[in-house]
């Protein structure tokens, strides 16, 4: 697999070319081989974007709102979506690793062929208090996330649990595994 150059954004840097991709296009965005560190997202609301092969490393998005973005072939480490608004978000071959989305409203949520991986044991962390319509997993690997006392609709399809938690799931909550294999759940 032939290595990408990934060009490292500041912040202004990251704003500059939304901005100029918004004015050149009416349609979807397309943004790739970035890599963006340690500074909180420039926007309350994006919107309509395809990220593709971008890293996300320490990047602060709490309160903010992803609406019809594809993450495709993404990481992402240590990043802050408490208290986020996700509406028509797909996240295709990405790998997210200690992504926090605590609080979180949802709206048709994909993870397809994706990783998820926590290190953090800590309860407040990882996928606590969702509220969501539906949330699938396809093709996905879980490893060590928690769904404290969220309310969803949960789909597992063809997919990998190990040490997966739903303690405490609200009421109008759903689970429904299809051709899954799960461990210490």
């Amino acid at each position: 697999m032939a290595s990408i150059f990934l060009k490292k954004l500041n912040v202004d840097q990251l704003t500059d070319l939304i901005r100029k991709n918004k004015t050149n296009n009416t349609g979807i965005i397309k943004i790739e081989n970035i890599e963006i560190n340690d500074f909180i997202f420039p926007f309350d609301i994006i919107e309509n974007i395809h990220f593709k092969n971008t890293n996300w490393n320490s990047i602060n998005s709490e309160n903010k709102t992803f609406k019809n973005v594809i993450f495709e072939s993404c990481t992402f480490t240590n990043v802050n979506l408490r208290h986020a608004k996700l509406i028509n978000v797909v996240f295709k071959r990405c790998t997210l690793k200690n992504v926090i989305f605590n609080n979180s409203l949802i709206e048709n949520l994909l993870f397809e062929k994706s990783t998820l991986v926590s290190t953090d044991s800590n309860s407040e962390n990882s996928y606590r208090e969702l509220e969501a319509d539906t949330i699938t997993f396809l093709e996905t690997e879980l490893d060590n996330i928690n769904f404290f006392d969220s309310k969803a609709v949960f789909r597992f399809e063809k997919s990998k649990l190990n040490d997966v938690t739903g303690m405490g799931l609200m009421p109008g909550s759903a689970l429904y595994f299809n051709n899954s294999n799960a461990f210490d759940i």
